[in-house]
């Protein structure tokens, strides 16, 4: 998700530059696409089976993990993080971190 959104806000012009002390500069958007590939290659094929015909002993339970885990995250994130959960700050403590260094 954080790749998503960082691509998407790069090609919609809201982002904002958050630079801390290493930065891949005009880089930086073409890692992030290639890594948002490679992750999606990943997702996508860690979920197929590895035999056929697929039966309970040989299924693969990625998926019903994966989908577990985005279970739990969403009832977690109703449950307490829509409540709790106030986001980063807007990056001051980074100019602090430049002024000591």
């Amino acid at each position: 998700m954080p790749l998503g959104s960082r691509i998407l806000a790069h090609f919609t012009g809201k982002k904002t530059r958050l630079e801390g002390p290493y930065s891949l500069g005009r880089w930086g958007i073409v890692m992030n696409i290639i890594g948002f590939l490679y992750l999606a290659f990943v997702c996508i094929i860690s979920n197929l089976p590895t035999l056929k015909p697929v039966t309970s002993e040989n299924m693969n339970y990625t998926s019903a993990a994966t989908g577990l885990v985005m279970l739990v995250s969403l009832v977690f994130w109703i449950i307490t993080g829509r409540k709790k959960f106030t986001g980063p700050d807007d990056g001051s403590l980074l100019q602090v971190g430049r002024q000591v260094a």
